[in-house]
């Protein structure tokens, strides 16, 4: 079959729609592997032939060439304005952090290193540090949203990645047997980030013994993105179950609310009970919730509301932000999903 010239179509992508801005640089990938095809047969003919340097071949070279890098340069201007578009925030270092490091919230505006073995650094992604190295107490620029163009690594294009742990590099496309899997984003070159966190989630694997010592010499690794993750905070006030909270401080967590932009960024998860000020709470992350006393409208979205309410209007002025927590299964079942914070006003 015949390579049809211009085609998959390039379009422009709006800023921020990143499965846009995927399409047109799998589309660009696509048309280059093309005329790369076809460069290649140009070049095995034309040393079959007696053309000279000005031949048809010749000509047909050039011009295969040209938009070759004509679509190579489209590619990298649209990884660039991708990222000089994307959505960027600044917060104060928990500890000393080195660029490109993914990081969680800390509470109070603080963020710290990422670490899919560590269950208070597993949850909470806020995204890439793009400033420069900083020591505990300075102010850090993180990328929530867009590209980010990284170096030292080769990432295979349109696959997640991760966060990863230990002295090598802080990204992974494999999380291996970490406790948690925390995927960051979607490499869309070997060295280009689409940055869009996700929910972590709980990792694991059945160790099978089979050596004669007893001890496993193979592990079969399980996907478990449908087990409910949660983790275990410090109420800093008298809490209610289900209540939307942010994490205030490393260990503890107050309720969320939507006329405080400054919660926008910080919200953690769900509570799953009530409890006393200075007691222990356990927080849901992500993932399904049932409560009979619940009457929501199936299929529709819940927002976060006052004082770490849920509720299916969506929040307008004087509220300061609209935050997606998750939707309705049905009257009594949600699907705890936060989405990006939009600022209202």
């Amino acid at each position: 079959m015949a390579t049809k010239l211009g085609f998959p179509s390039i379009s422009n992508p709006r800023e921020g729609d990143w499965r846009a801005v995927g399409v047109a640089v799998s589309n660009i990938r696509q048309r280059v592997e093309q005329l790369e095809g076809m460069l290649t047969t140009v070049q095995a003919t034309a040393q079959h032939t007696a053309f000279s340097q000005g031949s048809l071949f010749s000509t047909q070279l050039n011009a295969l060439q040209a938009q070759m890098n004509e679509l190579e340069a489209e590619l990298a201007a649209l990884a660039g304005a991708a990222a000089a578009s994307g959505e960027t925030f600044t917060a104060q270092a928990f500890e000393p952090l080195q660029p490109n490091v993914p990081v969680v919230w800390a509470g109070n505006g603080f963020v710290r290193e990422a670490d899919p073995t560590d269950p208070d650094r597993a949850f909470g992604l806020a995204g890439i540090l793009v400033s420069p190295a900083a020591g505990a107490g300075q102010q850090v620029t993180i990328r929530r949203a867009g590209v980010a163009s990284l170096t030292g690594y080769s990432f295979t294009p349109f696959a997640p990645v991760f966060v990863n742990t230990g002295t090598g590099p802080t990204l992974t496309q494999n999380p291996s047997d970490y406790a948690y899997a925390m995927q960051v984003g979607v490499a869309i070159s070997p060295t280009h980030l689409a940055v869009l966190p996700q929910a972590s989630w709980i990792n694991s694997y059945d160790e099978i013994a089979l050596g004669d010592d007893n001890s496993p010499t193979t592990k079969h690794y399980v996907d478990n993105r449908s087990v409910n993750p949660f983790v275990v905070k410090t109420a800093s006030e008298t809490m209610s179950g289900h209540r939307i909270v942010i994490a205030d401080s490393a260990a503890g967590v107050s309720y969320a609310d939507n006329g405080t932009l400054a919660h926008s960024h910080l919200v953690l998860g769900l509570t799953l009970g009530a409890v006393a000020a200075g007691a222990p709470v356990t927080v849901q992350v992500e993932g399904e919730i049932v409560e009979p006393s619940w009457s929501w409208t199936p299929e529709l979205p819940l927002f976060l509301g006052e004082d770490g309410l849920m509720t299916q209007t969506a929040p307008s002025s004087p509220a300061a932000f609209s935050l997606v927590v998750g939707f309705a299964v049905s009257e009594t079942k949600i699907v705890l999903n936060f989405k990006e914070p939009v600022a209202l006003g």
